[in-house]
């Protein structure tokens, strides 16, 4: 009985995981451009696929970051556990619309 309900304990963790950074809809829409593509090498076009939503993630947090950075006054800037944390925000949202950053 204990191991059924650390089973059903660990299924809603991961699920609250997988809803949490909108992991679904990233790979609903990464299959949904592999079946439109049909390329030669799947493999190949996953890895790019991902390759490129990685490096829109990481071009919008470093924007966000300069944008922060220019507001900020001197005493602000030691708090860029701030920032940390928006950019973590912002990949969470970007993931879930990662249809829009496809071809970035």
């Amino acid at each position: 009985m204990a191991s059924t309900l650390e089973e059903q304990q660990s299924l809603r963790e991961c699920e609250n995981y997988i809803q949490a950074h909108g992991i679904q809809r990233v790979l609903k829409d990464c299959i949904v451009q592999l079946c439109v593509s049909r390329p030669e090498n799947p493999i190949q076009f996953l890895r790019q696929y991902f390759q490129k939503l990685e490096k829109g993630i990481d071009a919008m947090c470093k924007v966000i970051e300069r944008r922060y950075l220019d507001v900020m006054s001197e005493n602000e800037v030691n708090t860029m556990a701030y920032l940390n944390d928006f950019c973590h925000l912002v990949e969470s949202l970007m993931a879930t619309n990662s249809s829009n950053f496809r071809n970035a």
